[in-house]
């Protein structure tokens, strides 16, 4: 079993980790939005 510590950590990360994926999947869609496609591949995961 994982240690409180560690498990604090690991969930820390994982919820830094979903709000990049979301703000970049954010980014994509405006970039889309606005017609910028090539922005918008580049900020695809």
């Amino acid at each position: 079993m994982l240690s409180e510590r560690m498990l604090k950590a690991l969930n820390e990360q994982l919820n830094k980790e979903l709000f990049s994926a979301y703000f970049y999947m954010g980014i994509e869609a405006y970039f889309r939005d606005m017609g910028f496609d090539g922005f918008a591949t580049w900020m695809e995961a």
